[in-house]
């Protein structure tokens, strides 16, 4: 096999882009190939699409519970990476999903519960991550802490959980709490599903 080396295809580049200079030919291809090379150490899946091709770096599979399986690994990666190259400053949100009961128990006809004492759960710190888990409502609580990307709470007791979108499909929330579900997903990094 031959190593075939970017330079050899950037006169073909200046025929078809000849408004750009031979040194902006070379910083675009390598940013380019850095970008897959980082994504791909990161375990990242890359699909490079144009009306010509189709190039898709990673596993693909046949059985759809494997594919979804993966598929929910691989947003995962996403939603991290993204959240790591923004380098926001940490705002002490950290999300979780819940059941049916979970919610009663807060907002119940006689409930008004702010302090709860929970055996365990799993919270996220980026909301895409937390959406991507298959309980029927997303929740949001204040956490002094930096704990990372996911955490396992056990035997703890969280306060003042909000409950800012109800699940409508596979991984899609619609808001309750407007003004909590908007600022989660432009912070967070929600995808949408269509």
């Amino acid at each position: 096999m031959d190593i075939v080396h970017a330079e050899k295809y950037y006169s073909q580049i200046k025929e078809r882009f000849p408004e750009l200079n031979e040194k902006q030919i070379d910083a675009i291809c390598k940013h380019g190939l850095r970008q897959l090379y980082s994504l791909s150490k990161s375990n990242a899946d890359v699909c490079i699409r144009s009306p010509y091709y189709t190039a898709y770096f990673g596993k693909l599979f046949k059985k759809t519970m494997v594919y979804r399986h993966y598929y929910k690994i691989k947003w995962t990666v996403k939603y991290r990476l993204k959240y790591l190259r923004e380098k926001p400053i940490f705002n002490g949100k950290y999300y979780f999903t819940a059941d049916k009961d979970f919610y009663d128990l807060i907002y119940g006809k006689h409930s008004k519960k702010h302090k709860l004492r929970v055996d365990e759960i799993t919270i996220y710190k980026v909301y895409g991550e937390a959406a991507l888990t298959d309980k029927e409502y997303i929740f949001e609580i204040d956490y002094p802490e930096d704990l990372g990307f996911k955490y396992k709470l056990i035997d703890s007791t969280i306060r003042n959980p909000k409950c800012i979108g109800k699940r409508f499909g596979y991984c899609k929330y619609e808001p309750i709490s407007t003004k909590s579900f908007n600022e989660a997903r432009k912070n967070k990094y929600v995808k949408r599903w269509s």
